[in-house]
């Protein structure tokens, strides 16, 4: 990641391939070194391609909340994320194998 300043909701990132298409999608969650209550994570706004040099310019959901210096590391795809329910409803079906299927939303724990 290339320098970013408190309460950016922008970012430079490098390291991808030239031109690489969707190099991060609309809505993918990515997480770095932030001292925010959300688990350091932040969800992508739109998608994004990379340039010629391999970086790419991307819109967070949510401000940062630390500033960084070029070479801070940012990790796509997380492999857990601590999550709230949105609702206290919920709506599930049972399909004809016998599985239930359950639709409810959810809010990442800082942004309640």
């Amino acid at each position: 990641m290339k320098k970013v300043a408190l309460g950016d909701s922008t970012a430079t990132i490098g390291g991808f391939d030239s031109n690489q298409t969707k190099a991060f999608n609309k809505g993918e969650i990515v997480i770095f070194d932030s001292n925010n209550n959300n688990g350091s994570l932040n969800v992508i706004v739109h998608d994004a391609n990379a340039n010629q040099y391999g970086e790419t310019k991307v819109r967070f959901a949510y401000p940062i909340t630390k500033a960084y210096n070029t070479g801070n590391k940012i990790f796509k795809n997380p492999t857990n994320v601590v999550v709230t329910l949105a609702a206290d409803e919920f709506e599930y079906t049972i399909g004809t194998n016998g599985y239930y299927y359950l639709s409810c939303k959810f809010d990442l724990d800082e942004y309640k």
